[in-house]
């Protein structure tokens, strides 16, 4: 139920003044009479319905009485009223759903039906004792209650009320919703590349993840800090690969330890090397007395046919770009003299015994 529903005519309609009209109310278009009842009363101009229910709505009109000489007003137009129960408000929550994190921007609004303009709305946080009020990150306009940027006490319980601007009805309280603010997730970048050194004609792939489904997001892309998305990456020049040898200089002998490095800057494990000898149109395989750790090319024990012209290059990204050739390193395996001493010593073959 609602109260304190009051008709009045509008006297400048008339002539005279409104001491010489009495009044007559009419509901539904019938012609009889709206009589008093203790729900309802008449003053003037004026009836009222002091505590409304459904029963009084309908459709009303009126006309005046002279009390001057025996005079009838003109019917009025119709006036509508409807009395329905004791509204509820319905509170909803902009953006609907989903997370919402710290320094979003979030929108409450209530609604009891009608015209919004005739109300004015309350808003109540884990509590319906005090309304909210409004503060430098929250403000009230209308039916919306907005939170310009959410830290984590805004998180709770809110509901709403309706209140009619000559505060003599208030709605139901809507239903609770409730508002859970998260810590903004951090974005993590990686290079799927490998290294932080991008040559030219090689391709590309960063990767941006935030905690959670990928689906929720969707990603934008900065460079040097500045709010601008990336158009174009930009690389240095191809590297080109160096080789050394490792003993430097000096002579090799065989049975010999030899080692060749191979360099092309940034982290090596992000490479795969590669290494030729005497031709730099097939690589070398590993053999019983050669290996491949990382960047690095071993012969266990040099032998003579060990000698030759060696280079290197680097790849990576699955062979889809390659470092340019190093620069040659040409050694040669000789055998020791000591070695060749031994061979000069071996016994010869004794001579045949004469035969009688």
């Amino acid at each position: 139920m609602v109260s304190g529903i009051t008709a009045a005519t509008s006297s400048g309609q008339q002539s005279g003044s409104s001491a010489e009209w009495s009044y007559a109310w009419y509901r539904d278009g019938n012609e009889h009479p709206v009589h008093k009842t203790y729900s309802s009363s008449r003053h003037g101009d004026r009836y009222t319905i002091n505590s409304a229910a459904e029963s009084h709505s309908g459709q009303y009109t009126c006309k005046g009485e002279s009390t001057a000489k025996p005079f009838y007003s003109r019917t009025s137009d119709l006036l509508t009223l409807k009395v329905s129960n004791k509204p509820k408000a319905v509170l909803t929550l902009e953006p609907p759903g989903g997370e919402i994190f710290t320094g979003d921007r979030v929108t409450l609004r209530c609604g009891v039906g009608g015209d919004p303009a005739s109300w004015k709305y309350l808003w109540f946080k884990d509590t319906q004792g005090t309304a909210l009020p409004q503060t430098d990150s929250s403000s009230v306009e209308g039916s919306s209650y907005t939170i310009s940027s959410a830290t984590l006490y805004h998180s709770g319980e809110y509901q709403c009320i309706a209140q009619r601007r000559n505060g003599l009805l208030y709605s139901e309280y809507s239903d609770s919703v409730m508002l859970k603010i998260a810590t903004r997730p951090k974005a993590v970048l990686t290079l799927e590349t490998g290294g932080t050194v991008v040559f030219v004609t090689e391709s590309v792939t960063l990767r941006c993840e935030v905690q959670g489904s990928s689906a929720w997001w969707s990603y934008a892309w900065y460079r040097d800090g500045n709010e601008h998305p990336v158009h174009k990456t930009y690389s240095s020049n191809k590297p080109k690969a160096v080789l050394t040898l490792e003993p430097p200089g000096g002579e090799i002998f065989t049975g010999d330890r030899v080692t060749l490095r191979c360099g092309v800057g940034g982290d090596p494990a992000s490479w795969k090397y590669l290494w030729y000898k005497d031709t730099q149109g097939t690589a070398l395989p590993q053999t019983d007395s050669s290996s491949v750790e990382g960047s690095s090319y071993t012969i266990s024990s040099a032998a003579l046919y060990h000698s030759g012209e060696y280079w290197c290059r680097a790849g990576r990204g699955n062979g889809l770009f390659y470092s340019e050739y190093s620069d040659s390193v040409r050694f040669n395996v000789s055998v020791l003299k000591w070695q060749l001493s031994v061979v000069d010593c071996l016994p010869l073959p004794s001579p045949p015994l004469p035969q009688f």
